[in-house]
């Protein structure tokens, strides 16, 4: 029997908002519910990734906006497993 999620931790119902995936009512649930939702979910690692990456730019952009840092990226392509 699976354990039960009682309460959702704020920061990872921000972190999947900011995400911008396009879910169903359902599937934000059950992402936000079930540990095994990103393993066994019928999505690609691809798409997954590419949300990911997407995010992580942002937020890098916006703080170095914050703190009047240089908006300079490196990004380093990483080779796909699989």
């Amino acid at each position: 029997m699976l354990t039960r999620i009682v309460h959702n931790s704020e920061k990872l119902c921000t972190f999947v908002d900011q995400l911008d995936l396009p879910l169903s009512q359902p599937r934000q649930r059950h992402l936000l519910n079930m540990a095994d939702f990103l393993r066994i979910s019928l999505r690609s690692a691809a798409a997954g990734r590419a949300a990911l990456h997407k995010h992580q730019v942002s937020w890098l952009l916006a703080e170095a906006e914050r703190t009047d840092a240089p908006k300079v990226i490196y990004i380093r392509s990483m080779p796909l497993l699989g």
